[in-house]
């Protein structure tokens, strides 16, 4: 973060960061995006901004009695949000936001006369 914040300001320290932003121990991670957001580059600024949103819309797990729970769906987005990021030309116009998934779902299972309807995350969903 300091190399970013000096006048010989890096690109490989830049990519670094956002490489630290899929750290898996959450304070390193939230340091990285830190520095990413408080950037003099507000298109560094933009692209961490907007990896921060893809980060924290999450795919649903499939289970399976076999293997358990499978993040694999979720996590080929997580690397495609990282590499969308990391291949990010900074000569281009800037792209919008991802969207924001909807709150929950209504699932649709046959409800008994008198009972409640049931509402869950969608998937994907935003954490």
């Amino acid at each position: 973060m300091h190399q970013r914040s000096t006048e010989d300001s890096d690109a490989q320290a830049c990519i670094a960061l956002i490489n630290l932003t899929d750290h898996p121990l959450e304070g390193i991670s939230a340091l990285a995006f830190a520095g990413l957001l408080r950037d003099d580059d507000l298109a560094i600024t933009w692209v961490a901004a907007q990896l921060a949103m893809r980060m924290a819309i999450r795919r649903r797990s499939v289970w399976s009695p076999d293997s358990g729970h499978d993040h694999t769906t979720d996590q080929i987005s997580r690397e495609q949000s990282l590499q969308m990021a990391l291949t990010f030309d900074i000569a281009q116009q800037p792209s919008q936001f991802p969207a924001v998934p909807k709150a929950w779902e209504q699932l649709t299972m046959h409800l008994e006369e008198g009972s409640e309807e049931v509402l869950r995350d969608p998937d994907p969903f935003f954490d």
